[in-house]
């Protein structure tokens, strides 16, 4: 009998650090290059953690130096649940509702917005990839890691800093 409640008490507890690290966000930070964007362009993203709650990152294409294009994004924890918050596309932000989360992907939706309806975030090995639905329209975003992210960090520098 004891046996078995040690063996509950062990899966209970397993189970609760695994739904602990479903909600953690580290592999999405760091800085990230798009690797299968058009010819002529170049287009970032870089990801830092502010607090337990807070995920920020901020993304941009360039075009030889000209930005092109640019969003601010914040993943937080409002009560119980995840929103993924975006900015500078639209005036006003697009919070979009973290309907799944686990270990390495993340589903965002907000159905009423026009495009896109659906924000998916995942991770495979060393790349990160965004696919942005809705309705009939879907675009891909492979991003890999950067080991000397220099430029990416002189192209925000430049732009300006963080902040919601």
């Amino acid at each position: 009998m004891k046996i078995r409640i040690l063996i509950l008490c062990l899966l209970l507890f397993s189970c609760k650090g695994e739904q602990h690290n479903e909600q953690d966000f580290k592999w999405l930070l760091g800085d990230w290059h798009r690797i299968n964007e058009a010819e002529g362009l170049k287009t970032f993203e870089s990801w830092k953690k502010n607090s337990e709650m807070e995920y920020e990152g901020f993304g941009f294409t360039l075009k030889k130096s000209d930005t092109v294009f640019q969003e601010r994004m914040l993943l937080k924890k409002n009560s119980d649940k995840w929103q993924f918050i975006v900015t500078g596309v639209n005036e006003q932000p697009t919070v979009f509702h973290v309907m799944s989360i686990d270990k390495s992907r993340f589903i965002a939706e907000n159905p009423r917005n026009v495009f896109p309806k659906k924000i998916t975030y995942f991770q495979n090995v060393n790349s990160l990839n965004a696919l942005i639905s809705g309705e009939e329209k879907t675009i891909t975003y492979k991003f890999e890691k950067m080991q000397h992210p220099s430029e990416i960090k002189e192209s925000i520098l430049n732009m300006f800093h963080f902040g919601f």
